[in-house]
């Protein structure tokens, strides 16, 4: 979280086997932007954070379209260069962005 505390965004690097899933990379756990700030550019530098920190690695996260406004589900992940996957088993939308 940023002071004065308008945006979170944090990963979560899950062990593969331990998932039901089946994804691997780094999962957004949680996103919320109540700031000023473009969120796709709140995505793109949290995904260079974690490049420099832990490596390149696939990105991942679910978006719950019931919880939120927009008609286009994870657009904000979409303008930062994300793909629409599929829907999840509880319909979520997966979405993901793949290293070149």
């Amino acid at each position: 979280m940023t002071p004065p505390e308008k945006y979170l965004f944090a990963w979560i690097f899950p062990d593969p086997s331990m998932r039901m899933d089946g994804q691997t990379g780094y999962n957004c756990a949680i996103f919320r932007n109540e700031s000023a700030r473009r969120s796709s550019d709140i995505i793109l530098e949290a995904e260079q954070i974690a490049f420099d920190k832990w490596g390149p690695h696939r990105l991942y996260t679910y978006i719950d379209q019931t919880k939120i406004k927009s008609a286009n589900p994870g657009y904000c992940y979409k303008c930062a260069g994300w793909k629409y996957v599929g829907l999840s088993k509880g319909g979520k939308h997966l979405l993901a962005k793949e290293l070149p």
